[in-house]
């Protein structure tokens, strides 16, 4: 498992499950709307910080992994920026 790779958490099912119901539970809420999508694009946001500073730290690489995960990191920093914008406004329009 890639958890088991990147991380070495143990039971890594556990950690498998967990990234399962923040991916599928935060989109879901997005995508439903309402009160709780700044949860969904909150916890989607958090998530994916960490999973990129985990899975692409470009700064202990070399060559042309070096160039592969500094454009991943940093396509991923732009994709918690969209998701921190959904976050602010889905809560500031139930305000």
């Amino acid at each position: 498992m890639e958890i088991r790779h990147f991380i070495g958490f143990e039971p890594a099912w556990l950690l498998a499950l967990l990234v399962i119901f923040v991916q599928f539970g935060g989109a879901v809420l997005v995508i439903w709307g309402g009160r709780w999508a700044w949860l969904g694009a909150g916890a989607l946001g958090v998530f994916t910080a960490l999973a990129t500073l985990l899975a692409h730290s470009w700064w202990t690489k070399t060559g042309i992994d070096r160039f592969h995960d500094f454009n991943t990191f940093w396509e991923h920093v732009g994709l918690i920026g969209g998701l921190m914008l959904a976050a602010v406004l889905s809560a500031r329009d139930r305000q």
